[in-house]
Formats: structure tokens, C-alpha cells, sequence
């Protein structure tokens, strides 16, 4: 007995490749292998853009922000500057009082009208005379109370 014999199974047929058209001109090939080549350039032209364009955000960040402090500064310097302005007006003013104040007319004003100071008819001036000095010891003075006490009235 012979097996019946079955014809082997093919492969589902393949639809046919359409035939690559010829180049119409030489120079359309050399443009399409040079934009295969660049698109494999573009990652790290991407990568170069992204690293410079990031550096110049930054760049241009850090030249705001020290702006921005310059400016803080230079505002607080001039308020420094009136405050010395209204100070030295404030010395200067402090000065011409006390100068006011330490003059002789002043002085004697004051003198005269709050301490009732008079001025004298006549400035007499007073002489050392040296048989002054005998006359200027001191004797000293008597004891008072009882000698024998010790002056807490204990004795």
C-alpha cells in the first residue's frame, strides 16, 4: 500500500517588489545620500543646540539677577547718602548752638537775668601783702563739752 502522496505546501506568494526607478540625474542621488548622512548627524547637532541654548538661558539669567542686586545696591547707597546729607545739616546745626551757647553775651545774660548776678560798680583787686601771713594762722579752737567723754555720751 502506498501512502497517497501530497504535494509540499509553498510559501504564500510575496507581492512583487516595485523596481527602484532610475535617478533621473546624478546630483538628486548625491542630495539624497547627503540627507541620509545628515539625519544621522541631527542627534548631536541637537544635543550641541539644547548645551547652547541652555548656556546663553543661563547666561542671560545670571545678567538679570546681578542687575537686580547692583540696582538693591545702589538703592541702599542712596539712601546712605541722604541719611549722611540730613546729619551733617543736623552737626551743622548742633554747631552753631553750642556756639551760640558758649558765647560771652550769652553768658552773661544768663547770669544776670536766671542767677540774679549783678555787675559790680567797681573791680577791686586784692593784693598779698606779707606781714598778712601772721595774721592768717589759725589758733585753734577750745575744746567744748567735757574732756573725758569720748562724745557719744558714754562716759
Amino acid at each position: 500500500m502506498t501512502a497517497p502522496q501530497v504535494a509540499p505546501k509553498q510559501a504564500p506568494a510575496r507581492p512583487a517588489r516595485a523596481p527602484r526607478p532610475a535617478p533621473v540625474h546624478e546630483g538628486v542621488a548625491a542630495r539624497l545620500r547627503s540627507t541620509v548622512s545628515r539625519t544621522a548627524d541631527r542627534p548631536a547637532r541637537n544635543l550641541v543646540g539644547t548645551v547652547l541654548l541652555s548656556l546663553l538661558f543661563v547666561a542671560v539669567f545670571g545678567i538679570v539677577v546681578f542687575q537686580a542686586l547692583l540696582i538693591q545696591t545702589q538703592a541702599r547707597l542712596d539712601d546712605l547718602d541722604e541719611k549722611i546729607v540730613v546729619e551733617q545739616q543736623r552737626s551743622d546745626a548742633l554747631r552753631v548752638d553750642l556756639a551760640e551757647r558758649q558765647s560771652p553775651e550769652r553768658i552773661v545774660t544768663v547770669a544776670r537775668d536766671r542767677l540774679g548776678m549783678i555787675d559790680p560798680a567797681e573791680v577791686l583787686y586784692l593784693e598779698n601783702d606779707l606781714t598778712d601771713d601772721a595774721a592768717a594762722v589759725l589758733e585753734p579752737a577750745p575744746p567744748t563739752g567735757d574732756p573725758t567723754s569720748d562724745g557719744e555720751g558714754r562716759g
